[in-house]
């Protein structure tokens, strides 16, 4: 399924290719009628933020998804789900603490 991205939401795009989706990103300043036609063309969903984009879909029958919450909350919570799912992984190598070992000479200042 192919999704297109309202110039609004276009920070999430990054993190749906991550996790497979096949995203159309719209030119910046594309008008609503150019963002229809891009999603009727590629048979897609649009993702949007905007309100009136997202009635107008509704009323052409074209599938839509509008975000109500601000893009980073969303963006945070994919980047959350995303290293909780890491936590389950066996083989990820945890990092060894050595104790009594002196520490290293070479420090960095900050």
């Amino acid at each position: 399924m192919k999704i297109v991205m309202d110039e609004m939401c276009r920070g999430l795009s990054r993190y749906l290719r991550g996790l497979g989706w096949v995203i159309i990103d719209v030119d910046n300043g594309a008008k609503d009628d150019q963002i229809r036609d891009i999603a009727i063309k590629e048979r897609a969903i649009i993702v949007t933020k905007d309100r009136i984009m997202a009635h107008k879909c509704l009323k052409a029958e074209i599938p839509c998804l509008r975000l109500k919450v601000p893009s980073i909350m969303v963006e945070a919570l994919a980047v959350n789900d995303q290293l909780r799912n890491f936590q389950f992984i066996e083989n990820i190598k945890k990092p060894r603490v050595s104790v009594g070992k002196k520490p290293n000479k070479k420090t960095v200042k900050l």
